[in-house]
């Protein structure tokens, strides 16, 4: 009877266990490119000027690279938007906006693909301001959309970027990561000498990091600076792409989001998404 009574408290105790990780380690959705993706993006410079940077331009090389790749629109709001909403819902400036209606969030969320939001100086707590200290709102789409903003456990995944490394030390980066750095090193009250030299810092620590080596690391911009008809940067570093690879073929943010959509199986929001023109070039490698 004692060695029954030990054996279910054995057993017991490793289903306990089982459930606990089973908690800590949410569903994982496998890609058909790519198991993560991991999206980080800058501010208002053209592809020209960005791709002039030593450093962006060694990432280029050491990834695919969208040579004609576009930003929807001016100024900078509009274009998060677009990333993650699939259209601007008809915003044309950089204020603060309660958005109704499904993002990507809510594709993520029904796949069950985790997803987090990282802001650089972000103040946490479901921050609503315009501002605070080098963090800014309308850097940050996710805040706008009353699905995540009125949930409390949805915005509770928009957090400060601090708490990245410990996502990373507890191997809990999720399948989906947005990275917004701060209005400093996001070169938009820098330049891209700046914003460079803070990445060559940064990027190390996310894409030598060996439980992200299946994810595509996405560099992109959010505008151009005005003078080259809203052309930007944009390349993909990692899982899923050739190194040294070049896509001529015309983009723009809604095919990003496209992508993305395609890759989890997620299905579209049924905007600009719907009819935007997928990634070729991850498709055909």
């Amino acid at each position: 009877m004692r060695s029954v009574i030990l054996s279910l408290v054995i057993l017991s105790i490793v289903a306990c266990v089982a459930i606990a990780q089973d908690e800590a380690n949410p569903q994982f959705v496998k890609g058909k490119y790519f198991d993560r993706v991991f999206i980080i993006i800058f501010e208002n410079h053209s592809y020209k000027e960005v791709m002039a940077d030593p450093y962006f331009n060694k990432l280029a090389s050491m990834g695919l690279s969208l040579s004609n790749n576009f930003a929807n629109f001016h100024p900078s709001e509009p274009n998060y938007i677009a990333l993650t909403y699939g259209s601007n819902d008809g915003i044309v400036n950089d204020g603060n906006f309660n958005i109704p209606g499904n993002s990507i969030v809510d594709l993520l969320e029904e796949k069950g693909v985790s997803w987090k939001a990282y802001m650089e100086s972000y103040p946490g707590k479901c921050f609503a301001g315009t501002s605070s200290g080098t963090y800014v709102r309308k850097h940050n789409p996710f805040i706008s959309y009353e699905n995540v903003y009125k949930n409390a456990s949805l915005c509770a995944k928009i957090v400060d970027s601090t708490e990245l490394s410990v996502d990373q030390e507890s191997n809990s980066v999720p399948q989906y990561s947005w990275y917004t750095p701060d209005m400093n090193n996001d070169a938009h009250d820098t330049s891209i000498a700046y914003a460079s030299k803070w990445l060559q810092g940064f990027f190390p620590t996310v894409h030598n990091d060996p439980n992200l080596n299946n994810t595509a690391f996405i560099l992109t911009w959010d505008e151009d600076d005005g003078s080259e008809g809203n052309q930007i940067y944009t390349v993909f570093v990692g899982m899923g792409v050739k190194p040294g690879s070049t896509d001529n073929t015309k983009y723009d943010h809604y095919s990003l989001l496209r992508t993305i959509e395609d890759n989890f199986g997620l299905g579209t929001l049924g905007r600009d998404d719907a009819s935007a023109k997928p990634i070729g070039s991850l498709i055909e490698q």
